[in-house]
């Protein structure tokens, strides 16, 4: 599953590497609400396109998905303490509980409650750790 570098002389340079590590830590700090693009633009200086192109090319994955991911990673967090999924799904700026459990779904193959029964808190740990090597080109 190696994948080659783009071209070893294509390295992103420093300020683009900065930008986007700005980003990952203002969408970490975010995972309980959906930021807009535009937000996330006038707080680190940079267009939306602009923004979307360089995150994609330095993290490989685009910026919506992997926020998503972080906000996935999030509930998976919260699961087992958490009574109501609506609230859960609210609380994580999904539109609706059914949106949510779409993309719970999606990602990690079970609904938020088949989940739950399934796995346990050590397999959600190994799922964290899976989660979150999110492909970057350091």
């Amino acid at each position: 599953s190696f994948m080659p570098l783009r071209g070893a002389q294509h390295r992103p340079s420093r300020s683009k590497r900065h930008l986007i590590d700005r980003v990952k830590l203002l969408l970490a700090e975010s995972t309980a609400k959906k930021i807009s693009l535009a937000e996330i633009g006038d707080r680190v200086g940079a267009s939306p396109v602009y923004l979307t192109q360089v995150f994609s090319e330095i993290e490989g994955v685009p910026l919506y998905r992997y926020h998503l991911r972080l906000r996935l990673a999030q509930a998976l967090l919260r699961l087992p303490e958490q009574k109501d999924l609506s609230d859960l799904a609210q609380d994580l700026g999904f539109s609706s509980h059914s949106q949510f459990s779409t993309l719970f779904g999606q990602t990690f193959g079970l609904a938020p409650r088949a989940f739950l029964q399934q796995t346990g808190r050590e397999d959600i740990r190994k799922l964290l750790k899976i989660l979150k090597a999110v492909p970057t080109s350091t």
